[in-house]
Order: structure tokens, then sequence, then C-alpha cells
């Protein structure tokens, strides 16, 4: 999908997974900010819950947020006490008890004690679901237990982390589905493929986007200029040049209508007219106006959004719990990137 969104995280791209969206990872409800350089957390309620401090931070995930201090990341817990002292050149989020980092070039995986459980030696890591994770050795992919035993031998061009059961992989130039065995359970056919997310995933088949279902088989016929994901059984497509949303047969139920779309989070989906930026609910109706030049997810009840240089954090009626404010001084700053689902979270 053809979309350019704010990098909220010093390291990672923004995006809501289907994880995300069913709520697996735990945010604390805290936001990250930043105040003359230093960043820090407030609550939804605007509040400032840990004052900025750090040189760096990620979202909080399962009780810890990294952040770094100088050139180096440790973790804090949800009072802003470090919790595992900053020693690592990069630091992912913890998910099921683990987190990858970096050291020396490699990464590996640490435990909420910042014991190494696997030792650095991949070239790249994701993050553990259901038990595993993807890692890169070289130029190939494949996924590790949390013993670090190698479950699923890397020899995919391509991987994405698990989503209810299934990966999507690449053998190159197609995509296709593995089970946690690494069995093939949908073959390589696909010129792109997205993560299943409430038992659709969407695919791309020639030229067009459509979506299939757990079995492999196609739920949706493939007819969409570009797809996103399911979210409250609604997912935005794009018809010509249009965004509209389908629900789960594939119906349209909000006809194209806007120059972009997101997947919906929450009752509200950021949509665009034009170059601004607002939020529509599920019949379609505006009910925050395009006045942004970002919008980003509501997450906990509040959303990210930028007007000009100035960033803040709106609630659901569109009132501001934090700024407007000058750019670097609001909260997750940094440059305009293209969302890309096959780009890794530290990059």
């Amino acid at each position: 999908m053809n979309r350019s969104l704010l990098c909220i995280l010093v390291f990672s791209l923004f995006g809501l997974s289907c994880s995300d969206q069913q709520g697996k990872h735990d945010s604390g409800g805290l936001f990250a900010i930043v105040q003359n350089g230093k960043w820090g957390f407030i609550d939804k309620t605007g509040a400032v819950v840990i004052t900025p401090q750090f040189d760096g931070a990620n979202d909080f995930s399962d009780g810890f947020s990294a952040v770094r201090v100088g050139g180096t990341y440790g973790f804090i817990d949800h009072t802003g006490s470090l919790i595992i002292n900053p020693q690592f050149e990069r630091a992912g989020r913890f998910t099921e008890g683990l987190a990858a980092i970096r050291v020396g070039g490699k990464f590996g995986f640490i435990d909420e004690t910042g014991a190494f459980v696997i030792n650095p030696q991949f070239d790249e890591a994701g993050e553990f679901v259901d038990g595993l994770a993807r890692i890169r050795t070289g130029t190939k992919w494949g996924f590790v237990d949390k013993e670090g035993k190698m479950a699923i031998n890397p020899i995919f061009d391509g991987a994405h982390d698990y989503a209810q059961g299934f990966a999507a992989v690449r053998l190159s130039p197609h995509w296709g589905f593995i089970d946690h065995d690494g069995k093939m359970i949908i073959n390589p056919q696909f010129g792109a493929a997205m993560d299943f997310c409430e038992g659709l995933a969407a695919v791309k088949l020639d030229k067009t986007w459509g979506y299939v279902d757990l079995d492999g088989k196609v739920a949706i016929r493939p007819q969409f200029a570009a797809a996103g994901s399911f979210a409250g059984k609604m997912a935005p497509v794009r018809v010509g040049t249009k965004w509209g949303f389908i629900d789960q047969s594939g119906k349209l139920v909000v006809s194209p209508q806007f120059d972009a779309a997101e997947d919906f989070s929450g009752d509200f989906a950021a949509i665009r007219l034009a170059t601004k930026w607002g939020y529509a609910d599920r019949s379609g109706k505006i009910v925050i106006q395009t006045q942004f030049n970002e919008a980003n997810p509501f997450s906990d009840g509040i959303a990210l959004i930028r007007i000009s240089s100035r960033t803040g954090y709106i609630d659901a009626g569109g009132k501001y719990v934090w700024g407007p404010l000058e750019r670097g001084t609001a909260a997750r700053e940094g440059e305009d990137v293209e969302k890309s689902r096959d780009k890794d979270w530290w990059e």
C-alpha cells in the first residue's frame, strides 16, 4: 500500500499489526513525548507520567519500553525506572517474555532480567509470536524457538512474523504462507502478501488485490488496486484512485471516496481528502475533520497527529490532550517514511 505516515518511533515503523489491534501488546496506556530533545511519556489525559529524560524511546510492550541513553539502549518499566541498563546497539520490544537486541552487529534475544537467552548471532530478527521468531542469516530467513533452536531452516527470501498461526514467506518472486512446522500451507503464488487478521489476508495476484482465508481459499476475489487489513470486520480498499471500505464478504460498505485510508483502529479510521487527513467512522462519516498533515491510528483512546511542523495527541472527540507543539517538542518524531509490511521493525 503506497501510503506515507509519520515515523513515530526512533527505530520502528508505525503501524498496528493484527496482534496490536487485538490487544496482545500491553502499552500500559503510556505515549511517548519529546521536550527539549528528551523523551518521556504521558498518559491518555496528557499528564506527564515519566519525565522526559531519555535520548530515544520505543513504545511500551509487556510492561517495558526500550530507551536510548547516549548511544546504547536499555529498558524501563512503567514508572520510568531502568530495569535493564543501557548496553545494546539496538533493542526491540518484549513479546512473550523475550526481546530482540543487537550487540556487535548481531541480533539475539534477552529475557526480562536482561540475561541472554539466545546469544547474538543473527543478521536480523523479529518478534516472538506463538513461540517462534523470524531471523535472517545472510540473505535467508527462517524461524527460531525460545531456546534458540532453528525451528524452521532459513530458506526464505523474505518472511513476516506469525499472525493467526501462519507466517507469510517469500520464495522469490512469490509469497505464500507456512504453518508453525514450516509446512507450506498456501503455495507461493502472490506478488505480495499481508498478515492474516480476523481470518483473512490481503494478497496481490497479478496487478490486483483480494483476500484468502486460513484454508488458502480465495475469500474475496482479486479486484482492488490496493487493500489493507481487516479490523472490526472492515478493511480499506482502493478502487481506481479512491479508497473505501469492504466487509468480509467483499461488499463495499463505504463507497470509494477518500484519497487515502488506513485500517480501522477501534471505531475510527484515518482518511485523507486531497492533502489533509482526518478520521471517519464505520459508516464512512467524517467525524474528525480533515485538517492534519498526518494522522495515525487511535490507541487507548488517543491518536498522534501532525499539523505542519506541529505534532500532538487528540482524543476521539478531536480535542487535544497534548500539543500541538513545535516539531522537536511533541511526540515520536522522525522523517516521513513509506509504510511497508516487508520492512523490519528496527529500520
